[in-house]
């Protein structure tokens, strides 16, 4: 059964920086009609084409955002992480989920009902706006990528996710950022568009020359200003 959130949850939603520049009247309105839901590692919140419920913040843990071939071939597209806003779009303009949506581990969200949703988009200018905001960081995130994939070779591809991720899921320590949202090799060969004996080739000869640590499907990036500059030097001919 849905329940309300805590008062804990409820500054869970501040990891997202839209969120946190509404004045306080607005936050705690949409945080009171905001239910609870948790999700299971490997529990489905949606499916591609599903009818819209509504909208949904992640307050914890991560989420897989993939799509299915023809043939069955399942793309990672995208990964999730504390502070994303997801469902808006098919709330919108209710034509379906567009794509599948998985726990990747243990995960809480808040969830706003289309009727609640409605309600603010109504009666809050702010949550309308803070909507075309990540609207707006979502198309730049999708540009720079479609950029990344049309000239960088798979060593490109992949320091690019890596920094992509630095800046999601990332906690910098002394020198280092640690990743905290698992990274298997077969999840970033499908995030890349590449395959799993070319990712840890790639991986193998980064922890060699202490670019990176892998630790339990957990990346360590050691040298942030040497990826960077691999992207300038993974330029397709």
């Amino acid at each position: 059964m849905s329940q309300n959130l805590s008062e804990a949850e409820r500054a869970l939603l501040l990891a997202n920086r839209f969120f946190a520049e509404m004045p306080q009247r607005e936050r705690d309105e949409i945080a009171r009609r905001g239910q609870r839901r948790r999700l299971s590692a490997g529990e489905w919140l949606f499916s591609k084409g599903d009818p819209a419920n509504g909208v949904y913040a992640l307050l914890a843990g991560s989420l897989r955002y993939s799509a299915v071939s023809p043939s069955g071939k399942e793309a990672v597209l995208n990964i999730l992480g504390p502070g994303k806003w997801l469902g808006d779009i098919s709330t919108w303009d209710e034509g379906g989920r567009t794509l599948d949506c998985i726990a990747l581990e243990p995960a809480t969200l808040m969830h706003l009902r289309t009727r609640d949703f409605d309600h603010l988009l109504d009666t809050l200018p702010a949550f309308a706006r803070m909507l075309l905001k990540i609207q707006g960081e979502r198309i730049r995130m999708l540009l720079s990528w479609n950029e990344a994939l049309t000239k960088l070779n798979a060593e490109g591809r992949l320091a690019a996710r890596l920094l992509f991720f630095a800046a999601s899921h990332g906690v910098p320590t002394e020198q280092k950022v640690e990743i905290t949202v698992k990274l298997s090799q077969d999840l970033l060969a499908s995030l890349i568009g590449s395959t799993r004996q070319r990712v840890n080739q790639i991986a193998s000869d980064w922890q060699e020359r202490g670019l990176i640590e892998m630790r339990n499907r957990f990346v360590v990036i050691r040298d942030l200003q040497a990826i960077k500059r691999l992207i300038d030097l993974s330029s397709l001919p």
